[in-house]
């Protein structure tokens, strides 16, 4: 679904009111945050090799992996309530309550133990804030 269909059904989902059952500024935060994510993992894809962490591959790659599969997680948990037509009164909260994914702070704390270069260990210590941050903005959209 595009961006733009989700800003849709927040702009909906705010002119019908809490009977929508979804809290549009929880969904529009939601998406926000997403962009930050997304335009900080494209901007460390695209420095490829110059990218800070770089001489620290092992923890970086255990930050990529988590986040992928929280993102592969939420849209397996999705794609099964699509397919069975057993929706959820609070898909998204499930969805992210659902996760089994890997540990994010983990990596994080190898990268400050092996002291790695300061400006690496801040960019990822923002991506896993909002990672975290979007967890919980997700969960919060439903009403129910």
């Amino acid at each position: 679904m595009q961006r733009s269909c989700l800003l849709a059904i927040a702009n909906d989902a705010h002119l019908e009111g809490r009977s929508a059952g979804i809290d549009s500024s929880s969904l529009v935060d939601a998406l926000d945050t997403l962009r930050r994510v997304s335009f900080i993992l494209v901007n460390l894809v695209a420095l490829g090799p110059h990218a800070p962490g770089a001489p620290i591959r092992r923890a970086s790659e255990a930050i990529f992996d988590a986040i992928r599969a929280r993102f592969e997680s939420w849209l397996d948990h999705l794609r099964r309530e699509s397919e069975e037509g057993a929706y959820s009164l609070a898909p998204l909260r499930d969805m992210v309550r659902d996760a089994a994914v890997p540990d994010l702070e983990a990596p994080i704390r190898e990268l400050r133990a092996i002291a790695g270069p300061r400006a690496a260990v801040e960019v990822y210590e923002r991506l896993a804030l909002l990672m975290r941050i979007l967890e919980e903005q997700l969960s919060r959209v439903s009403l129910h």
